[in-house]
């Protein structure tokens, strides 16, 4: 399904009353598979309201910020471990061992965290038919 056949999200439920995708903790973004990328089994995740821009990464060390990006840096996975019922843990595949993680209304991170803990992203319902998804505060399961 390409994500320009799917209708704009209604007013009421786009990210900050109306506004754009900022790579916020409450951005809605699309998963895309990643096999354009050479990165079969993997996703991407595309702003909802802004076809072609992506989640990317920046920076190094501890803590990597997530930002939007014509090409994306950061591919993700779904790994074995789930978290909470209706929430997924998402890990780097190009960084294996770092998670999607956000809290607090922050921009969302890649954290270096260990399989048992990795961060919960609950799904949202009003987009899981058409495979995109809210970051919500992630929780450390």
């Amino acid at each position: 399904l390409s994500l320009r056949q799917v209708p704009e999200p209604p007013q009421s439920e786009r990210p900050f009353g109306g506004g754009g995708t900022n790579a916020s903790a409450a951005a809605t973004w699309r998963m895309q598979p990643a096999n354009d990328w050479g990165m079969a089994g993997a996703f991407v995740f595309e702003a909802y309201d802004r076809p072609g821009m992506y989640l990317a990464s920046r920076g190094v060390g501890q803590h990597v910020e997530l930002s939007l990006g014509p090409t994306p840096e950061s591919f993700h996975v779904r790994p074995a471990l789930n978290g909470e019922k209706g929430a997924s843990s998402f890990e780097s595949s190009s960084r294996p061992g770092w998670y999607v993680s956000c809290a607090g209304g922050a921009p969302p991170k890649l954290r270096a965290l260990r399989l048992e803990r990795a961060p919960s992203v609950t799904l949202d319902a009003a987009f899981k038919k058409s495979s995109s998804f809210k970051i919500a505060n992630a929780t450390e399961a």
